[in-house]
């Protein structure tokens, strides 16, 4: 019996075509193909035309193709695994067990009100860039800001960064997109002067030594909002940030600092001591008072009047608005900050020491952000120089 000839025997996986019908305009055909592993296998179909056999061939031959990469990749096809189950299992499985509680909460708010909405019809497998650039721009024309938009593409990149490690894309698709370039914000502290003259003011006021405080060592509102007594000492005049107040689940926590670099002992300056001790002094009358109930968490050494913590949004308005009353520059309570590390970079404190005291975790942020006042660090150096050497 001779052997059949050339292309009349099928071979298990390279798909088939079938004429469906004939029209003026041409011939349409339907495309079949398989995917998947073992005995869990997935069937394709598309079905073409108007046009011809050789064409309908050619167009089988690149899924054949793209099947047989994404194999040798390890790629799993599930066809009816959508994005938006996929977020949702990987906030579940993945999200919620490798990052703070407070970023997994910002995370769940991205994905459910933001990203399933819009991309969770989809199906993982078909999510493409051309889908998530569009969703990128519609996000831009509802007046999304740069960096807000920057970190829904952020969330959705971690969750597809997951799906390609376990073989269900080929690629992470949020990586290809274009984002807006949020513009860095410039740093605008108060000057010393008016630095001086806002403390001056405040002097005897219940949230004097938070604002010195913030404003002499650099702290984080955050940082200055989860102190608590057993991290500051007096005799010693240091204080030692080891945690940060964050609020999540709509309950206030105490929370590890992020970094080593943020974990820090700090000296303070005489001046800072005595400031502590009059506000220790004080907050001793208040818990003597009915109303001090005291927040279980943390003996907290900013804290509102009945023990519990201070809100930081609040804390911000009730700065603001002692600024204005002053006739100074309304700045951001973050502005505290950036005004420490700049008057240290003015009076010639080494960018090393400047980036130890803001706990910054790379040299590189901290020039970054203090670039501004380097040529006057530089230009005082110089001085400094032409009286040694002339």
């Amino acid at each position: 019996m001779p052997a059949p000839k050339s292309g009349n025997k099928r071979v298990r996986g390279e798909g088939s075509i079938r004429e469906r019908r004939r029209t003026r305009e041409g011939t349409w055909y339907q495309l079949r193909w398989e995917s998947g592993n073992g005995k869990e296998r997935v069937y394709h179909s598309e079905t073409l035309g108007p046009t011809t056999k050789t064409e309908a061939a050619a167009r089988l031959r690149e899924h054949i193709l793209e099947r047989d990469r994404l194999r040798s990749q390890g790629v799993v096809q599930q066809p009816k695994l959508c994005v938006g189950e996929w977020l949702l299992r990987w906030l579940h499985e993945t999200a919620r067990h490798n990052v703070r509680p407070r970023t997994y909460s910002a995370y769940e708010g991205i994905v459910r009100n933001k990203l399933v909405p819009a991309l969770g019809h989809i199906r993982l497998r078909d999510l493409g860039v051309a889908e998530v650039q569009s969703y990128i721009n519609h996000r831009r024309e509802l007046g999304d800001g740069a960096r807000w938009i920057q970190h829904q593409r952020t969330v959705l990149r971690a969750a597809l960064t997951e799906a390609e490690r376990q073989g269900l894309v080929s690629r992470n698709v949020a990586r290809l997109v274009r984002v807006p370039t949020a513009a860095r914000e410039e740093v605008k502290p108060l000057s010393p002067d008016d630095a001086r003259a806002f403390l001056e003011a405040m002097r005897g006021e219940r949230l004097e030594a938070l604002y010195a405080t913030s404003m002499a060592l650099g702290l984080r509102q955050s940082e200055a909002l989860g102190l608590t007594w057993s991290d500051v000492d007096l005799d010693g005049a240091t204080l030692t940030v080891r945690r940060s107040l964050q609020r999540y689940d709509h309950e206030y926590h105490l929370d590890p600092v992020k970094t080593v670099r943020s974990r820090r002992t700090l000296h303070l300056p005489s001046p800072l001591v005595a400031t502590l001790r009059a506000h220790r002094d004080r907050q001793a009358f208040e818990r003597a008072a009915p109303g001090w109930q005291g927040w279980p968490d943390g003996d907290l050494v900013f804290c509102r009047e009945d023990g519990y913590p201070l809100s930081g949004p609040v804390v911000t308005k009730t700065f603001q608005e002692r600024l204005v009353a002053l006739g100074l520059p309304r700045v951001r309570f973050h502005d505290l900050r950036h005004g420490a590390a700049t008057y240290l970079l003015a009076a010639g404190v080494s960018m090393r020491v400047v980036m130890e005291t803001l706990g910054h975790s790379q040299m590189a942020t901290t020039s970054d952000l203090y670039s501004h006042v380097l040529p006057e660090a530089q230009r005082d150096a110089s001085e400094r120089m032409a009286k040694v050497l002339f």
